[in-house]
């Protein structure tokens, strides 16, 4: 009884937000571990296969293996994403906006449309197929851009370090992964799988 008494004396309490953000931190962690090590996979792994593999085995590789492991590359990338930019909105932003007086939602909304904007300049730079050295230039040039507009013109956050960390950090690693996913993805020959008519884009 004098045991669970003191154990109980001794357990730490939490409130909802903390506990809140401790589970958040932990999907994160965890959903980001399966994205990259999946990365990995396909460029350390899978690209190399299926250059290895002939015409008449590609088909069921792709069906059995590779897409069903792109599912869930997609899903670990977006609940990656997704808690990670709810934790900082709700930890960071949240609280320095209170702290200031104004609404969190202007931070919040230049973040997006920065980093989407950006995603969107380099998703069509990436079509057009240009040599790596293109590529890297144009990827430094806007990643260099959309942060100074976020530093610079972010509402709130300008002496918070994981404000302005994660809102230039997490938004550079978003538009770099996407970047990823897409070279990945036509490494891993899917268009000649669409055009093979295993699977559809539309």
């Amino acid at each position: 009884m004098h045991g669970l008494t003191a154990f109980a004396l001794v357990m730490p309490s939490h409130t909802g937000t903390e506990a809140l953000a401790l589970i958040l931190r932990w999907f994160h962690f965890l959903a980001g571990i399966t994205w990259i090590g999946l990365l990995y996979f396909f460029n350390l792994v899978n690209v190399p296969f299926m250059k290895q593999v002939d015409a008449t085995t590609k088909p069921k590789v792709f069906q059995y293996l590779t897409l069903p492991t792109l599912n869930l590359f997609r899903w670990s990338a977006l609940i990656t994403v997704f808690v990670g930019f709810w934790y900082w909105a709700q930890m960071f932003v949240g609280p320095d906006a209170q702290r200031m007086g104004v609404g969190a939602g202007s931070t919040i909304g230049l973040f997006l449309l920065v980093w989407i904007v950006s995603w969107g300049i380099l998703f069509a730079v990436i079509k057009k197929l240009p040599s790596g050295y293109v590529l890297g230039a144009v990827t430094t040039v806007v990643v260099i851009a959309a942060a100074w507009l976020f530093v610079n013109y972010t509402p709130v956050g300008q002496d918070d370090n994981h404000v302005l960390s994660i809102g230039v950090g997490g938004g550079f690693w978003f538009a770099g992964e996407q970047m990823a996913h897409v070279v990945s993805a036509l490494e891993c020959g899917l268009g000649e799988l669409e055009r093979g008519g295993v699977i559809g884009f539309g």
